[in-house]
């Protein structure tokens, strides 16, 4: 079974993802931020003061999959994030569920290269699962 981790919103750049973040919620922590040049995105995960985790993405090098949703103004609030602690049943009850895979599983530096994939479900928004694994520390202690 899987369980919300956070929500992700995609942003041209991080300090303003903040700035703008700031305006809305009451900011109390940031994680560090993670490059990650193979999905070519940068991330900061930052909190609320109930512990609501945002996860802004924003592009990192050329060809980010983040510039088209940025120029296009569409999906910025991206996907709710659930972490699995068995992804393959996951990821295989959730296709046959009726939700269809936009990426390949990858591996994904924010979350100590556990394994990640992005669906989109038949209302239309996105999921995306994680691999939950054991002794690593992700973004923030549960």
């Amino acid at each position: 079974m899987y369980h919300l981790d956070h929500i992700g919103i995609f942003v041209k750049n991080i300090p303003f993802g903040i700035k703008e973040l700031k305006k809305i919620f009451n900011v109390k922590k940031k994680s560090k931020i993670f490059n990650d040049k193979f999905l070519k995105v940068k991330i900061q995960f930052v909190y609320d003061k109930r512990g609501n985790c945002y996860e802004l993405v924003a592009p990192f090098g050329k060809n980010s999959p983040v510039n088209n949703v940025i120029r296009s103004k569409k999906n910025i609030l991206n996907h709710l994030a659930f972490i699995t602690s068995n992804f393959n049943k996951d990821f295989n009850n959730l296709i046959k569920k009726g939700l269809f895979a936009i990426t390949m599983p990858a591996k994904a530096v924010a979350f100590n290269n556990a394994k990640i994939v992005f669906l989109l479900s038949p209302l239309g928004f996105i999921v995306e699962l994680i691999e939950k694994r054991r002794n690593i520390s992700f973004h923030k202690k549960r």
